[in-house]
């Protein structure tokens, strides 16, 4: 089932330590999230960084982090609500 991400600005869940963002498939909403982990193997970083700079990351690479998303929503067996988290963006990369 196709996703279409909605070009909304991403948000940064604290608690989770990853950055939310949503897809839409057959009329309803996808949650989805990047860990902080696999924004900063992106950047190939490996320190913290400061929030703003976390989301710039993100912004920077958010086509590749949709296409991740994507990627896993295709796998995703069964119905019910969907959250697609992206953990690890090395073993997903061709």
């Amino acid at each position: 089932m196709p996703i279409t991400f909605l070009a909304e600005e991403p948000i940064y869940i604290p608690d989770r330590q990853a950055i939310r963002f949503v897809g839409v498939v057959e009329g309803g909403h996808v949650n989805c999230e990047v860990t902080e982990e696999a924004v900063l193997q992106l950047a190939s970083e490996d320190v913290t960084v400061p929030i703003p700079d976390l989301l710039e990351i993100f912004i920077a690479h958010r086509a590749e982090i949709e296409a991740l998303a994507s990627l896993k929503l295709a796998q995703q067996v069964g119905g019910g609500d969907l959250i697609i988290t992206v953990v690890d963006t090395e073993r997903y990369r061709a």
